[in-house]
């Protein structure tokens, strides 16, 4: 079992590893594409660890969004000044939403058994809580 340091109290099993302190980690040629374009969650952490990405890329939905593959994901999480990345699941079980009122908002537009807007029953999720940021700290 890998040691993951003093002070991780939770750990997430996920890949592929896209970012590691500014640099690219090599992706086997089956993983760089994963058979092309596709709906992807991803989440990219800041080299000082103050920020953080959460990405969500629609796909298979033609005239909306084909996706990206993992290549692409690295350039984005470049581009976004981000130090770490991981790929998590992709598929229909990508969707992102936030808390609103009792409920939940979907951000996004998942897509599963081919019907867009439909989300996929899944059995886990990444949940993240935060107060939101004031106006003058952004």
């Amino acid at each position: 079992m890998a040691e993951y340091g003093a002070g991780t109290r939770d750990a997430i099993a996920a890949g592929p590893h896209l970012l590691q302190g500014g640099r690219a980690i090599p992706l086997q040629r089956a993983l760089a594409a994963e058979g092309g374009k596709g709906p992807r969650t991803a989440f990219g952490l800041s080299a000082d660890r103050r920020r953080a990405w959460i990405v969500i890329i629609d796909g298979r939905q033609k005239g909306y969004s084909m996706g990206a593959d993992n290549n692409a994901l690295v350039a984005l999480f470049r581009s976004l000044g981000a130090s770490d990345a991981m790929s998590f699941d992709g598929g229909g079980s990508s969707t992102l939403a936030v808390a609103e009122g009792t409920g939940a908002a979907v951000l996004n537009r998942p897509m599963h058994t081919a019907v867009p807007g439909w989300e996929r029953p899944v059995a886990n999720a990444l949940l993240v809580f935060a107060a939101p940021l004031s106006a003058t700290k952004r």
